[in-house]
């Protein structure tokens, strides 16, 4: 399946964090205020031990406020969706219609996947997070993930598959 051409990617949780996006891409991307109507964030923990981390969630009531991420590329959605967990059902990348720049634009999205689905609960703000706990993020678990994701790859391609 074919997937769009799109460069831009709209973010409310972890990925609204500059330093979070280039520890995982390596770029700093251009960022606008967003906002996306009929879908809400909500928290969810993964781990007790780990804090709350967010998802987002259809509500056709809500209009959620995020950052609007542009030019971006396969490759960095590839890191990206590798980071979000989409082959495991965590999360699922769909294109979407924001607003931002005064006016309507398409993005990609990160929603809550069908196994996270029924544990959304409560609100989460990026606020929560300590600049302490975003730099551990991107300082010490990004690394180890993309040690993981290169390994990944290194196996897809000698293999003979197609890379992501």
């Amino acid at each position: 399946m074919t997937q769009p051409d799109c460069t831009q990617l709209f973010v409310y949780g972890l990925l609204t964090f500059p330093v979070i996006t280039k520890a995982l891409t390596g770029q700093q991307f251009a960022q606008a205020d967003a906002l996306l109507p009929g879908y809400r964030r909500y928290g969810l923990s993964k781990d007790l031990d780990a804090g709350a981390v967010p998802v987002l969630l259809a509500d056709s009531e809500a209009e959620q406020a995020g950052m609007l991420l542009s030019g971006l590329n396969a490759d960095h959605l590839a890191v990206l969706d590798f980071f979000e967990e989409i082959d495991s059902g965590l999360y699922r990348r769909e294109l979407v219609r924001v607003y931002a720049n005064h006016q309507w634009q398409d993005a990609w999205v990160y929603l809550a996947g069908p196994l996270l689905e029924p544990f959304a609960f409560g609100q989460w703000h990026p606020e929560q997070l300590s600049s302490e706990q975003v730099q551990l993020v991107a300082e010490q678990q990004i690394p180890e993930l993309l040690q993981q994701y290169q390994l990944l790859q290194t196996t897809i391609n000698r293999r003979g598959e197609a890379p992501n």
